[in-house]
């Protein structure tokens, strides 16, 4: 990303010092835009984050702690508290995210902003593969509760 700043600069009409505008745009290209906006978007504001799903900070207060957010120690995968943006703009935490787009109803609108439905880049949003992933897991839960019963467990 790449972002133009407009600087005004006197044109070969208009000498400097002159008291006749208007002074002609000239593109300029300029990171800083980019970087404030990192800055101001991110860097500050993102640590004070809450996850919509649960409600808690999205990283934890002691800086100790900070790397367990996105690498597990245990399995050395994406931890399950790693914090991710839906596409209107808001954060959940990973577990947070799955439990709310896999679980039903399966249309429900962000809680913060209102927009339905909640829809991730990378983690799946297609209603009916959802509700046929929940049955298929519903029906094996209830298989195995039944062979407990029988069973006496």
């Amino acid at each position: 990303c790449v972002c133009v700043c407009v600087c005004m600069t006197p044109s070969p009409k208009n000498p400097p010092g002159s008291t006749t505008l208007p002074l002609t745009p000239l593109p300029k290209r300029s990171l800083l835009g980019c970087a404030l906006h990192l800055r101001d978007k991110f860097v500050h504001a993102l640590p004070r984050e809450t996850c919509c799903g649960c409600g808690k900070p999205l990283f934890p207060a002691d800086p100790a702690q900070q790397e367990s957010v996105f690498v597990s120690q245990a399995t050395g995968r994406a931890a399950k508290l790693h914090p991710e943006r839906v596409l209107c703009g808001h954060w959940f935490h990973r577990r947070c995210l799955e439990k709310f787009l896999h679980t039903p109803p399966f249309e429900r609108p962000c809680p913060r902003c209102g927009v339905s439905p909640v829809q991730h880049a990378t983690l799946w949003t297609d209603r009916r593969a959802r509700e046929q992933r929940w049955n298929k897991a519903s029906e094996k839960r209830r298989e195995i509760e039944d062979v407990a019963d029988m069973l006496g467990f």
